[in-house]
């Protein structure tokens, strides 16, 4: 209801926002994610902005990675692409957060954002589902995402 009234932005703003944070976030972002239930929706909504408000915290990622099978740069990659597939707020909660990440110095190194580019040209030219992958997210949430990245971008410029 807050995020109604107030906004994302606004509301994000009094999360919790320490790197120790972020793996217990995630954990339970993922969690909620699987379970793929419509009626919790808000749930995955403010973990998904609760993980943008953590991703902005200057920190190297792999410093703090447990080392729990994937990385956590793939991890919160991966809920991303997850959010964006949703036509409820949790698309736009997943674009917010994938644009803190993109717009983070160890990703942008990492050279994640052109991979991301390039993967999104593709599965928006191609016509058929299987080539772009399970990962179909919204076209919508995918321009989000790009523009998203690029006003951060902006900004710090």
């Amino acid at each position: 209801i807050l995020t109604t009234v107030r906004g994302y932005k606004t509301v994000s703003r009094f999360f919790p926002h320490e790197a120790a944070d972020l793996e217990p976030c995630l954990a339970a972002a993922e969690a909620e994610a699987a379970e793929q239930k419509t009626e919790t929706w808000s749930t995955l909504y403010c973990l998904t902005l609760w993980l943008g408000m953590i991703l902005l915290t200057p920190f190297d990622l792999t410093s703090i990675d447990s080392g729990d099978g994937k990385g956590l740069a793939t991890r919160i990659f991966d809920l991303g692409l997850l959010g964006l597939k949703s036509t409820s707020r949790t698309r736009d909660a997943s674009a917010w957060m994938l644009s803190k990440y993109f717009t983070r110095p160890d990703v942008t190194v990492a050279g994640s954002l052109p991979r991301f580019f390039e993967w999104t040209r593709s599965s928006w030219a191609s016509d058929d589902p299987a080539a772009v992958g399970d990962r179909q997210p919204t076209p919508m949430g995918l321009a989000f995402v790009r523009c998203g990245a690029m006003q951060a971008w902006n900004q710090t410029l």
